[in-house]
């Protein structure tokens, strides 16, 4: 794919078009969006078939539009500013204009090596100053067609056992400030009562050292603070983060041995500090680890600050320090913003390792960078929604600060976004688990065996969700290993791995094996056995599972047998009362 937002210069223009022509003639296919003016210098354009145009005469009239373009804003027809004709066969417009001299010209095509796509019918900046984009054209769409994708089962790191991930991850920031409320607590003590000890869903939470700890900017109030830090992290469904040493508002700062100074012109960096990555990640955990966690309680975490843009030495320095990452991106889709361009990807890859975005921002920005409305934090119920249909693209991470408790219509914002996100059918993890699964994008194994028709999966080690599109048939259960089951979704079915390898197969039908259907926990053990199954889920909430069995059997936990509850004598819903058991299905 290549994407220029501006015309390439001569002499790299040259060495991208043979380089291009190259990889063509070894079959590798090319997207090309934005500017296009590289397509006509030799020799790609001998191999495309593509060459110059005259310019367009008078006005321009669309004589052509497939249902890919306008996805998001009509196509304005507007005169192009490098006129390319097409002379090959078999390509396909999908955007064509006309001028009043009866010239057409193909703008959006795919043809036999790829496809174009203008950036005015890709990405356009909305008028008004809106600071806002939407897609002309459908890039799913437009990439699938161009790169002549296979229609394959892809990693999914939104969803475990059919339900959709769950967390929610805290930084520390203004843990000092008072709460607007009758008592003046701390808003931290404030966000402890009345949110971490009501929604024992997994959470991380962080500090910042030089806010909290005694040497810091406070000292008379450390004291009360390292006490609710305390609590906070001896709850079991808790994890801890590091908010970093001095809140960096630009990691290349600290990273170059400059104090980070925020755009409103602060730090809280102190008198003749000299910032280092390392006392920023590594220390801050030290500090935690020594006065506030619990014994043997690890710091799991970095969330970044500020930019929550990290060098490459700083993702190194936590990885040194044990410690995954986390922040960054900017998905911020909402009615008020419906588009795809507000949905950033999984995270950044740098030659020292895998920044992972946090998968939905944050309060700050639905406040207006907390300006106001302060309960503005309740419209990221609508960014959940928006990225669980009509694609499920994010899991639900409900992503805030220590001062969205300081005022009653931050905190009753909060009360709604939980309430709103527990009553969804969803599957818990610690934000560490989701991280992982992230991680694991990158390395999970694909591979078809040479003359199979089986799909093998390796490494798939803490993602194990694979979504396949709905025309590659049913999971055939009885020939598929390492595959529990299966749950259909808007975008075709979810596939529940057993194990980090599989082997999996597909039918035209579905056949009539018992398998798990969904659950919001995860598989810790899997074996089909003579008419039945034995299995463990282990999770973070009381166990909810359904399975698919026929109304004759029996599941037992602890020697038990369990009710279900059905709603077609084929799917049965089952509950237990703990986060972790054993199962034994028994079909006659």
């Amino acid at each position: 794919v290549t994407w220029f937002d501006g015309a390439v210069e001569p002499r790299p223009r040259q060495v991208l078009a043979a380089w291009l022509a190259a990889r063509i003639e070894e079959g590798v296919r090319v997207a090309v969006i934005g500017d296009r003016g590289h397509l006509k210098t030799q020799p790609l354009a001998m191999i495309t078939g593509l060459r110059a145009a005259p310019q367009p005469r008078g006005s321009l009239r669309i004589s052509h539009r497939s249902k890919e373009i306008g996805l998001e804003l009509e196509p304005i027809p507007s005169p192009p500013p490098n006129p390319l004709v097409i002379d090959a066969p078999d390509f396909t417009p999908w955007l064509s204009l006309t001028d009043t001299a009866g010239r057409r010209y193909d703008e959006v095509f795919i043809a036999p090596w790829g496809g174009v796509m203008p950036g005015r019918y890709g990405v356009m900046e909305m008028p008004g100053g809106l600071d806002q984009f939407r897609w002309v054209t459908d890039p799913f769409a437009f990439l699938t067609a161009a790169l002549a994708l296979p229609s394959l089962p892809v990693p999914d790191t939104t969803t475990e056992n059919g339900r959709r991930l769950l967390f929610a991850h805290v930084d520390g920031d203004a843990f000092p400030s008072r709460a607007e409320m009758p008592g003046k607590l701390l808003a931290a003590e404030v966000l402890q009562r009345d949110i971490l000890e009501r929604y024992r869903i997994p959470h991380a939470m962080s500090v910042i050292e030089a806010e909290v700890a005694p040497h810091g900017l406070y000292p008379r109030e450390s004291a009360e603070m390292e006490g609710v830090a305390r609590r906070m992290f001896a709850l079991p469904h808790v994890e801890i983060a590091s908010h970093s040493y001095t809140h960096p508002f630009y990691w290349e700062d600290t990273a170059a041995g400059k104090v980070s100074v925020a755009a409103q012109g602060y730090t809280l960096a102190p008198q003749d500090y000299v910032p280092s990555l390392e006392r920023e990640i590594l220390g801050s955990a030290g500090y935690i680890r020594q006065r506030l966690a619990p014994r043997e309680k690890p710091v799991s975490l970095m969330l970044w600050t500020g930019n929550a843009a990290p060098t490459g030495r700083a993702l190194e320095v936590a990885e040194q320090g044990g410690m995954l990452n986390l922040n960054g991106g900017n998905t911020i889709i909402t009615r008020a913003y419906p588009s795809l361009t507000a949905i950033s990807p999984l995270g950044v890859r740098h030659p020292q390792g895998f920044h992972v975005y946090a998968p939905i921002m944050n309060e700050n920005v639905f406040t207006n960078l907390w300006t106001g409305p302060y309960y503005g934090f309740e419209r990221v119920i609508e960014t959940f929604q928006m990225t669980g249909s009509p694609r499920r693209i994010k899991p639900i991470d409900i992503y805030y600060h220590t001062y969205s408790a300081s005022k009653p219509a931050s905190l009753r914002a909060l009360h709604k976004v939980y309430g709103w996100a527990m009553a969804q059918p969803v599957h818990p993890v610690f934000p560490s688990e989701f991280v992982r699964k992230a991680m694991n994008f990158n390395s999970v194994v694909l591979a078809r065996p040479v003359g199979g028709n089986a799909l093998l999966v390796r490494n798939a080690v803490h993602l194990r969700t694979l979504r396949a599109p709905a025309g590659l048939g049913v999971p055939d259960m009885a020939a598929s290993r390492g595959l529990a089951g299966w749950r259909a979704g808007e975008e075709g079915r979810y596939l529940h791995l057993a194990d980090s390898r599989a082997e999996i197969r597909f039918a035209p039908a579905a056949n009539r094996l018992p398998m798990l259907h969904s659950a919001n926990a995860r598989l810790s053990r899997w074996k089909a056995v003579d008419k039945g199954l034995q299995f463990r889920l282990q999770g973070h909430q009381a166990l909810e599972l359904e399975l698919v069995h026929p109304p004759q059997c029996l599941l037992s936990s602890a020697g038990k047998t369990l009710p279900g509850s059905s709603r077609d004598k084929q799917h049965f819903l089952y509950r237990t009362s703990h986060a972790a058991a054993d199962f034994d299905l028994r079909c006659p």
